[in-house]
């Protein structure tokens, strides 16, 4: 392979220095050769034209460097072998900017690739007389792999960078021959002591997916990917701030046997590189991009379509030209019209809304990191849980920001109301009706643009429970838009992975309004003057709802589900379930609310409270549950702050100038209390129901139990034994079973052993973990004595009755927890008995004693 840069121009320069040296043969003359005749190096210092026009530019451009670690150690044990489908100039100074900035060696040889016009002088000159002299010397300049330059430089330690294209046409004999020859000479250098790593990087000139269609532009000019000089250009003025970005892959190390064909091992390798970069690059940019008009027609056109529209005609005997004109209306109001320039401004506005409301945003960069490698791969669907209306911008932004390709996102029709409704949909969102029992045009319209968008590979996103919580805990699932999805993957013929997603935050924005509903009030419409409300929330200079906690799960692959499983579609709802609960951040204002709950009175001394908190993050340390960053550096300051921020917000009152302060609870605030502490209430679902057992077996009354040893009964005293209560427990876990949203799997010994040994540690402290769950046994025994008298009572009626009359038992003192009489939970209790076949009156009236029991 002969070096062919700029031929012309040594010609013409060896002939001028021969006639120069005619008259002066001492002049133009290097005492040495450069053992690098390459002008390619970047360990090269830079000249002032450089220093001029392009580091205010390099340093502004975003990098992602995930695998940070591998790469420092990669680095220490052998060689670093960068890998580039396409390199230039100004890639190349951007890479050179980003290795420097990080510490990484920089390459001694870069394929295709000069900077004469960026050295000081004396270094160019010297260049260039090296080139005239070897030329001169040699008849030709000799290619870095034909002298065995590149080899030399490798076997000396030295990092190179190879440019292998990764286009259609890689495995073209003309597109991949000098690719394997680079790749050849490399691995002639190889030795077991001293590994060959090599390092997918790529520049991605703008972020943003790729159209599926090839416009006029892409043609002259090249496309976005790989843009000829003029558009790589306009491309870095308009997009270095932004959408540029240099993201590094993992390191491969790709071992080379002896005596193994060459030719055969780069061939390889060459393809394994090219997949790992194409995959890299969809990291990124994602599935390419199709316009909203391709969707409609592909699912007016799609036969099982046209099928089922002949079947709905027939049944319904209705002219099939209007059931097409109404699938064409229904599609129409469903499906997204993804456009990347409003997304662009709207995150912009995003990021100083946010900042208005929220101090910081929590998130995991290992699990970002493990959903980007899936999603480049896989058709992913995130399933997070429902907090706020916030939640359907925190997530596409927090993706954006991260530099991935935002999912199409299923929302609620009613969310489609202008302005936010074309918003919305322009940000990734299709509309879906709340419900179309009975509708089977609009189930096989929706269900057709599911499998859609399932073929081409776009990643989707839905709340499980369809509706946010209003009490802090996650709801049941929602099987329906689940049962959608799997169905149609299963038609496709495609595995999705789906990818729980959880939510915590330390304050909702609508916590004002959950409250009402909780209290009896009917749920206010979403509309434009809704909207126009909420910007009195911006007003504040300060954010004031606290931190905002993103946590990814394990993914849930639907080919993991057992085969003989009766109802798959339930079994992967309750994994999605778990792994949310289970990736739960407990935020100290959450811990606080719990602490001043667990008394079950209206004050708790300030000691007291710290003494729980600290109780409660023993239990949540021994069962490794994951906590705020606060608290694993300072629990009891974090505790303070937690405390001084319910004072501010009046949910409790302080008493001060008492010789023992303490803090008032005021019955106004206690369900607001409470959607607080629900957040973390899950956590305490096994041991809360357990203490409820023993106490209720020991005969305790409840008081304030105190922290200091008691001469009461030990375990074994009373004859307990996980054995003996295991069937007392499952039957109030499958009681309470939609309070934490259990998945009623069985229930054995094994499972309640640790909070058995725990409570065993920690006797005295049983009563504070029964009161925990204490208003659930009041509400669902309130609800099975009304449930009992009043069978033909129709639920909405029932429920009002039960919290009129529960008011009465608060203030006759039959009752203490003002949160018991939360309309959600009183649902709950109904929609319990229902499940578990507590029908008949006796039934209830038995079940209402049951519960007596405990209290």
């Amino acid at each position: 392979m002969k070096y062919t840069h700029r031929p012309l121009f040594f010609r013409y320069l060896c002939q001028c220095l021969r006639f120069i040296r005619d008259f002066f043969p001492d002049a133009f003359r290097l005492h040495e050769l450069f053992d690098n005749p390459y002008a390619s190096s970047m360990k090269e210092e830079t000249n002032a034209l450089y220093r001029l026009l392009l580091p205010r530019f390099l340093k502004r451009v975003q990098h992602e460097m995930p695998y940070a670690e591998e790469l420092k150690q990669a680095k220490q044990k052998g060689v670093l072998i960068y890998v580039v489908p396409a390199i230039g100039q100004l890639e190349y100074h951007c890479f050179a900017h980003f290795f420097r900035q990080h510490g990484l060696p920089l390459p001694t040889f870069v394929t295709d690739i000069s900077t004469y016009i960026w050295m000081k002088w004396n270094r160019l000159k010297s260049y260039l007389l090296t080139q005239c002299e070897l030329l001169e010397s040699k008849g030709e300049i000799p290619g870095p792999i034909t002298s065995g330059f590149l080899r030399e430089r490798v076997a000396a330690g030295e990092s190179v960078m190879l440019r292998i294209p990764s286009t259609y046409l890689a495995d073209d004999a003309l597109f991949s021959y000098q690719a394997e020859k680079r790749i050849i000479e490399t691995l002639k250098a190889y030795t077991p002591d001293r590994p060959l790593y090599f390092v997918p990087i790529d520049f991605i000139w703008d972020r943003r997916p790729t159209k599926e269609k090839k416009s006029f532009i892409d043609i002259l000019f090249g496309e976005k990917d790989d843009p000829g000089s003029l558009r790589k250009g306009i491309l870095f003025w308009r997009n270095y701030k932004r959408h540029a970005l240099i993201r590094l892959g993992r390191p491969l190390h790709l071992e080379v046997e002896q005596d193994c064909n060459l030719h055969l091992r780069a061939t390889d390798i060459r393809r394994h590189l090219v997949e790992v970069m194409n995959i890299e690059h969809r990291t990124i940019s994602g599935s390419p991009l199709r316009p909203r008009h391709w969707f409609l027609e592909q699912v007016l056109s799609d036969p099982h379509l046209e099928k089922q529209l002949e079947t709905i005609a027939i049944e319904n005997r209705k002219p099939i030209e209007e059931l097409s004109e109404l699938a064409k209306k229904y599609i129409h109001e469903i499906a997204a019209n993804i456009d990347y320039n409003v997304i662009e401004l709207a995150s912009r506005l995003f990021d100083t809304v946010f900042s208005s409301l929220h101090e910081n945003f929590h998130v995991d960069q290992k699990q970002i990191e493990e959903l980007k490698q899936l999603a480049a791969t896989r058709s992913v669907v995130l399933v997070p849980n429902h907090r706020s209306h916030l939640d359907y911008l925190i997530l596409p932004s927090l993706l954006y920001k991260h530099h991935m390709s935002l999912p199409h996102f299923a929302a609620g029709k009613n969310l489609s109301f202008w302005p936010l409704g074309p918003l919305f949909r322009r940000g990734g969102a299709y509309f879906i009706r709340r419900t179309f029992k009975g509708n089977q045009l609009y189930r096989a319209v929706l269900e057709t643009y599911l499998k859609l968008l399932i073929k081409e590979g776009y990643s989707q996103a839905f709340f499980i429970e369809g509706a946010r919580s209003r009490t802090g805990k996650l709801a049941p699932p929602k099987l329906g838009m689940l049962s959608m999805l799997y169905d149609a993957a299963k038609h496709v013929q495609k595995d999705l992975v789906f990818f729980p997603v959880s939510f915590t935050y330390d304050r909702v924005l609508e916590l004002g309004s959950y409250i009402n509903e909780l209290e009896g009030a009917e749920k206010q419409p979403e509309n434009t003057w809704a909207l126009m409300k909420l910007i009195r929330f911006l007003k504040h200079k300060d954010p004031r709802y606290g931190n905002v906690h993103i946590r990814f799960g394990t993914p849930v692959d639907t080919n993991t589900i057992p085969g003989d499983h009766h109802n798959p579609v339930e079994y992967l709802a309750y994994q999605l379930c778990d792994e949310i609960n289970r990736h739960v951040v407990v935020t100290p204002l959450s811990l606080v609310a719990t602490a001043l709950l667990s008394p079950g009175k209206r004050a708790i001394t300030s000691e007291m409270i710290q003494k729980r908190v600290l109780l409660y993050l023993d239990y949540f340390q021994e069962k490794q549950i994951l906590l705020a960053m606060s608290l694993t550096r300072n629990a009891r300051s974090a505790t303070a702050t937690a405390l001084k921020q319910c004072i501010e917000r009046k949910m409790v009152l302080p008493h001060t100038d008492q010789q023992t302060p303490f803090y008032e609870i005021p019955d106004d605030q206690r369900l607001t209390l409470d959607y607080i502490k629900n957040n973390s209430l899950h956590f305490f679902s096994k041991i809360s129901l357990l203490a409820n057992i023993l106490q209720a077996r020991w005969g305790w009354s409840g008081g304030e139990p105190g922290f200091t040893p008691s001469e009461r009964p030990k375990y074994r005293e009373c004859g307990f034994t996980p054995h003996e209560r295991i069937d007392e427990y499952i039957f109030l876990a499958r009681l309470f079973a939609r309070e934490w949203c259990a998945n009623g799997k069985e229930i054995s010994s094994a499972d309640i052993e640790p909070e058995i040994a725990f409570l065993q540690k920690n006797s005295e402290a049983l009563p504070l973990f029964a009161e925990l769950t204490r208003h659930f046994f009041e509400a669902y025994s309130l609800a099975a004595s009304l449930k009992a008298s009043f069978p033909e009572l129709p639920n909405a009626q029932l429920i009002k009755l039960m919290r009129e009359t529960g008011e009465k038992h608060l203030l006759l003192g039959k009752k203490h927890h003002a949160e018991s009489l939360s309309k959600a939970l009183l649902e709950n209790a109904l929609t319990s008995f229902s499940l578990l076949h507590y029908s008949d009156s006796s039934a209830l009236k038995k079940l209402h004693v049951t519960l007596e029991e405990y209290l």
